[in-house]
């Protein structure tokens, strides 16, 4: 390990079916959960380091033109590029509807929203407020996409299996023990402690990932586009990713 104790809580979080389900580690423990909100998580921790989570955080108010960010992570991906769900426009995530949200996107952008992101409208939405509300959560609380992940820490190459498959697992838990030996411990235990009409295979390995990016030395963090892309509400529109080693 980097440190026996990094002496702040370090959280890789992904959405799941029943909230928001996080591995966080302190150096020297691993801790797994779900949660119902972020809110909830933080206050969990006393001193949080970093929080790296599966959602997108920084989003346009109007226009066609996509993230920076989603296009940049779409190209690395390539032929997975569409693992990347397009971001919505910010008045979007306040819709009560599919066909609400459809009716604003179109309005704003030319195009219908897609049926990926409106089921993860309202989780956006957590994140987007809670981050206007509490600006100091601007440097605790980054966005990750776990396929852009995986693909930097295998050398740049996507990884081709599909992650609701058991072969696609076995890829990315190899790949994460690389660099975080105990992923498969921890893999093993959250899968043992909830259920999966609570928590999927994949949440967990998304989780995983988003960890070894959050315990990743300052030093060793890229994030796609280098320069961050500000939206108009402050907030950074960009990936974070680690090509680094953490164990």
């Amino acid at each position: 390990m980097r440190n026996s104790s990094l002496q702040k809580w370090y959280c890789g979080v992904d959405g799941c079916k029943s909230g928001w389900f996080y591995v966080a580690s302190d150096g020297k423990q691993f801790l797994v959960g779900i949660v119902s909100s972020v809110t909830e998580l933080i206050s969990l921790f006393p001193e949080m380091g970093r929080i790296v989570i599966d959602i997108p955080i920084g989003l346009h108010d109007k226009g066609s033109e996509p993230r920076a960010c989603d296009i940049a992570a779409r190209k690395l991906l390539k032929p997975r590029g569409s693992t990347v769900f397009p971001s919505p426009v910010r008045p979007c995530i306040y819709a009560e509807s599919y066909s609400e949200a459809c009716e604003i996107s179109e309005l704003l952008t030319g195009k219908k929203l897609s049926k990926q992101s409106y089921h993860i409208l309202n989780k956006i939405r957590e994140v987007d407020d809670l981050l206007n509300d509490n600006q100091k959560l601007r440097f605790v609380i980054t966005e990750a996409h776990p396929e852009l992940g995986f693909c930097m820490l295998n050398s740049g190459r996507p990884l081709l299996t599909r992650k609701k498959r058991t072969e696609g697992i076995q890829q990315r838990l190899s790949l994460l023990t690389k660099h975080l030996d105990i992923s498969k411990e921890i893999y093993e235990k959250a899968l043992g402690r909830f259920p999966r009409k609570y928590l999927a295979r994949d949440d967990i390995v998304d989780a995983l990932m988003c960890l070894c990016i959050a315990l990743t030395p300052e030093e060793k963090l890229k994030t796609v586009p280098a320069v961050p892309i500000y939206d108009d509400s402050g907030l950074p529109m960009q990936m974070l990713y680690t090509e680094g080693h953490y164990s």
